[in-house]
């Protein structure tokens, strides 16, 4: 894996952590904390995300399985990454396969959503394609290759 797609998922991993615990939980549980209810509030608002703001029974459970499984994962991926540890390939195609496909069922949602405008819709996307794509990417990734990481160049 080259230093790009290393970074990239390393970056990926990291910041999804905080979104994670911080914003994606509050659709399962109620922030405790004032200031990250605000955030979200603000966030649905801004953005029409009628999914956080009142979330189905379907989208709670795709949260869920993040809080609990993926969430975990994400510790696991960034050690892995970190010492280029070929042992992740498989936790990291289940991983990107099962994300990427929970992700379309929401897209399919934002695109048949009658209330909300082109752009609405389109901003959605964007903002959820990469939790779609780096996924998708990975699984892929680590299909193709039985040694993601060079063994010689980590010496």
């Amino acid at each position: 894996m080259d230093s790009f797609h290393r970074n990239l998922l390393l970056f990926f991993f990291t910041t999804h952590i905080p979104i994670t615990l911080f914003i994606d939980s509050q659709a399962v549980f109620a922030s405790p904390l004032p200031a990250l209810r605000d955030v979200l509030r603000w966030y649905c608002s801004s953005f029409k995300d009628n999914l956080m703001a009142s979330p189905p029974v379907w989208f709670k459970s795709i949260v869920t399985f993040e809080l609990l499984f993926q969430l975990p994962f994400f510790f696991y991926a960034l050690r892995g990454l970190l010492r280029r540890d070929n042992t992740i390939r498989i936790p990291c195609i289940v991983y990107g396969a099962h994300t990427a496909t929970t992700l379309v069922p929401i897209i399919g949602h934002f695109l048949s959503d009658s209330a909300l405008s082109f752009s609405e819709r389109g901003s959605l996307i964007l903002m959820y394609s990469p939790y779609f794509f780096i996924p998708l990417g990975l699984a892929a990734y680590m299909s193709l290759r039985t040694e993601p990481f060079d063994v010689k160049k980590r010496r």
